[in-house]
């Protein structure tokens, strides 16, 4: 070998390095902070880049790894080139948190964040995951000795939202934005439990009694309701059975009266030739048809008569000869039944 030879391959190392150290290829959801001696150049998302060898450099990301070995959590330091812009999903630690009652409770706490801002990442926050979980720490410490325990149950989605909106604003300076939190679980002392439990048992219990006591009441309204609208019914129905009895008697009283005035005109107009008065002659008929009920009768052996009667049956025999005329006019020699009648009326005038 010459050293021509040795001399080329030099050169094509050298070509292959300088390659290796001026182009980048950035994939999908990264990203690279370019320096130029020492000063932020650019940012450098998903593409082929090229920069100048021994004067652009990437500026290294730092944060925390962090492995599960044995069941165990183990933290490590690590620096890329590239940072990742995907969500990152943290479950922290169990923390204890005292509430403004003093009272102790482990809090579990989930939160996803993802970097938004990549120079901000590199420059303004060292150790993303560590900065992230001390801050986070510390505002749910604030939220939660702010509040006493019943409130904080009560509360736990104001305590949620209130501890997210301040993780945004600060994370938004870092380049970071939290896209989840949650409270995931609290944990009070063995005794507060106990209480609780007991103290939630009378509040169900108290709730019950009030919604059947709420039941009650209705259907008794809905009852009372109910027989008050019936009896309104039937008074109503009474009324209007009463107003129709009403107007039938009233119709069937104006029909009789309209009947008896047609016949006391056609007698009036019977007797226009005679001299026997209409008003006569219907007392009269009258108090035949009177006797006639009486005589039918099964126990009546003697009939007293006012003695003023007589006036009237004297002008029976009158009628009786009209009767007999008019029954002779129409229907020839029948005898009139008024005469039968009238000859088995046994009159005992009563002095």
């Amino acid at each position: 070998m010459t050293v021509e030879y040795y001399v080329l391959i030099a050169i094509l190392l050298f070509i292959i390095y300088f390659a290796w150290k001026c182009i980048y290829f950035v994939g999908e959801f990264e990203a690279i902070v370019v320096e130029r001696l020492g000063q932020y150049k650019a940012t450098f998302e998903r593409g082929i880049y090229v920069t100048m060898p021994f004067i652009d450099r990437p500026r290294k990301f730092k944060d925390i790894a962090l492995d599960v070995v044995e069941g165990k959590k183990i933290y490590s330091k690590k620096e890329e080139e590239k940072i990742g812009l995907s969500p990152r999903f943290l479950k922290f630690d169990t923390k204890k948190v005292y509430t403004n009652d003093s009272i102790l409770l482990d809090v579990d706490i989930l939160l996803s964040f993802k970097i938004v801002d990549p120079r901000k990442a590199v420059y303004f926050a060292q150790n993303v995951t560590h900065t992230i979980e001390a801050v986070t720490e510390t505002n749910l410490k604030l939220a939660i000795g702010e509040m006493k325990l019943e409130e904080l149950i009560k509360s736990r989605t104001e305590v949620k939202n209130k501890i997210m909106g301040r993780l945004r604003q600060l994370g938004s300076g870092w380049g970071i934005e939290v896209t989840f939190f949650e409270i995931d679980n609290i944990i009070p002392p063995e005794k507060v439990r106990a209480t609780m439990e007991e103290q939630m048992k009378l509040e169900r219990q108290k709730r019950s009694d009030f919604f059947e006591a709420e039941s009650t009441k209705k259907t008794e309204i809905l009852r009372a309701e109910g027989y008050k609208a019936s009896i309104v019914q039937r008074a109503e129905g009474d009324r209007h059975a009463e107003i129709l009895r009403a107007s039938g008697v009233a119709e069937a009283r104006q029909r009789i009266a309209e009947a008896e005035a047609e016949a006391i005109k056609k007698i009036a107009e019977a007797l226009s030739t005679s001299k026997i008065e209409p008003t006569q002659y219907l007392i009269a008929t009258r108090y035949i048809e009177a006797m006639q009920k009486l005589m039918s009768a099964d126990d009546k052996k003697v009939i007293y008569m006012p003695y003023e009667v007589s006036n009237i049956i004297s002008s029976i025999g009158g009628i009786m000869d009209l009767f007999s005329k008019m029954s002779s006019a129409q229907a020839g020699n029948t005898q009139s039944p008024k005469d039968d009648a009238s000859s088995d009326v046994n009159t005992t005038p009563n002095h």
